[in-house]
Parts: C-alpha cells; structure tokens; sequence
C-alpha cells in the first residue's frame, strides 16, 4: 500500500500512475473509448506555506485532495503528483463533459479556501487521448503545457495545445527592398 499511495493525501503516487495509464490506454484502444488526463496545479500555494506554515500547508493539500476526489466520479483516478499538483484520469472523453468536471474541481478549492479564509484557486492542463497522442509521456507533456498556457492567460483550463496570438513578440516585420 506504502509503496503506490502518497503518505500525506492518501492518493495514489506517482509511480502508481504510470502502471494504471498503461492500463487505461490498453481498455481505451479496446473500448475505443477515450480518457483525459488532468494536469491541476494550486495557484500561488507557495505562500499559504510561507504565510500560515508548512503544517497547514500540508492540511491544506490533504483537504484539497479529498476535495478533488469528491469532485469526481469513483471510476475516475486521481494522483498526488508532487507537491502542489495532482492529476486527474478522467474516464471520458466529451469536451462539455471534461469542462463540467474542471468547474466543480475549481469550486471545490475556491470553497475550500473561501472556508480557511484566504484565496485559493487551481489551473488545470489537459491532455485528451488519443486526440492529443497516444504516449504517456507525451501526453503529460501536452498537459503540462496546457497548464502553463492556462496559468499565463490567466483563464484557469486550457485543452490542448497553444493557439498561437500574432504579437511583437511571434512576428517580426522585415522589410526588403528589391532595387533594379
């Protein structure tokens, strides 16, 4: 038991996670039936540890984790990740679907720190297979990606990857004269 669950959230671990996705894509390709993997991140937990204590940091994250697991459905897994961050398999693969679960994870931890009384708030990544690939690795890459993009713009959940924004900054303008 010690050896696929995180200590502190009870969740499965790391570790665990990459045995059960091998699992996951072998029934998706049979089913042919797609997942998400969810990459969730708290937002600005760094200073819930450095404010309160790492103590409460840590009751913080066990009440996240239950708060997650609630917010889910029992066939769905969730991950400790490592430090701040968990992931979520979820067993479906419909967009509308996927994004009603990303609101109630999200309000689960808004409540959460509403009834601790500080602000706390989560970005979450996500990945779909196979539409986004079908490797593990890759996949979690994708997610973690997406979550950047999601912390950077602000909005919280983004699917997959980045649409490009034509800035400055992506485009530069040169200008070549052709002379005879």
């Amino acid at each position: 038991q010690l050896s696929i669950r995180d200590p502190l959230t009870d969740l499965y671990n790391r570790r665990h996670f990459n045995k059960r996705i091998k699992q996951e894509v072998a029934r998706s390709v049979r089913t042919r039936e797609g997942f998400a993997i969810l990459l969730c991140d708290l937002d600005n937990f760094k200073s819930v540890n450095d404010r309160r204590s790492h103590q409460f940091g840590d009751k913080i994250l066990e009440s996240v984790a239950r708060s997650i697991q609630q917010a889910t459905r029992d066939a769905d897994l969730v991950f400790r990740w490592g430090g701040d961050e968990f992931v979520v398999v979820l067993l479906v693969d419909d967009r509308p679907g996927i994004l009603q679960v990303t609101d109630r994870i999200r309000k689960a931890v808004t409540d959460l720190g509403v009834a601790e009384g500080f602000e706390l708030d989560v970005s979450i990544g996500i990945a779909l297979y196979p539409e986004h690939g079908s490797d593990t690795e890759g996949l979690i890459r994708l997610a973690d990606r997406a979550l950047y993009i999601a912390k950077r713009r602000g909005d919280k959940v983004h699917i997959g990857e980045e649409e490009y924004e034509l800035d400055d900054d992506i485009v530069r303008t040169v200008f070549q004269p052709i002379m005879n």
